[in-house]
Order: structure tokens, then C-alpha cells, then sequence
């Protein structure tokens, strides 16, 4: 194709909007929360553990834009290195033990 194609393919395509930082900082907690969920071997744990991440989200709460973008890619960063290779899926999501799963209806 030629540049004036490529100009007009290029305006035309929908591009994915950019996230807010409240959006962002939301979606980090909440994936952040299932992660943990993968890790934590009991509830009991699993709400120690979200207690102290929580405490670490609000301490980050009234932080200017410049340091809330390193602190964000600082997250992110760790959320990486603690990704769980096995983690929880609901049995019926894609991933799940059920998913698909399909039973023959009843004879009668």
C-alpha cells in the first residue's frame, strides 16, 4: 500500500482509549487480589495478606501524579515477579475444570 492508504488505515482504526490513573490503580488492586487468592493456601491467610496489601495501596493514596507513575510501575513490576504459573480460575471460566463441559441430555 501506498502512503495515502496507510495515512487512512492508520485514522481509522480504534485505537484503545488510555486508562485513568483511578482505573488503573483499580485494576492493579483487583488483579493484585486474585493473584493473591493463587497464593494464599487458606482464607485466613488470604485475609492477612489483603489487609497488609491494602494498608500498601492506601499509604500510595495521596502521592503526587510524577511519584504515583513510579510507584504504579514499581507495582507492576512486582506483580509481575509474584505471577502465579498455576493459578485459580472459577471451574466454569475459560481455564476451569468445566469449562465446555457439556452433558448429554436425559433420555425421558
Amino acid at each position: 500500500m501506498n502512503s495515502a492508504f496507510k495515512a487512512i488505515h492508520a485514522a481509522s482504526v480504534n485505537k484503545a482509549a488510555a486508562l485513568t490513573h483511578k482505573q488503573e490503580v483499580t485494576r492493579l488492586y483487583r488483579n493484585s487480589l486474585k493473584l493473591l487468592f493463587s497464593w494464599a493456601v487458606s482464607r485466613d491467610v488470604f485475609i492477612d495478606e489483603a489487609t497488609k496489601l491494602r494498608a500498601r495501596f492506601d499509604a500510595n493514596k495521596g502521592i503526587n501524579r510524577d511519584a504515583a507513575r513510579s510507584v504504579i510501575v514499581d507495582a507492576k513490576k512486582e506483580f509481575d515477579a509474584y505471577y502465579h504459573p498455576d493459578r485459580y480460575v472459577v471451574a466454569y471460566m475459560p481455564g476451569g475444570s468445566k469449562f465446555m463441559r457439556n452433558p448429554p441430555p436425559p433420555l425421558e
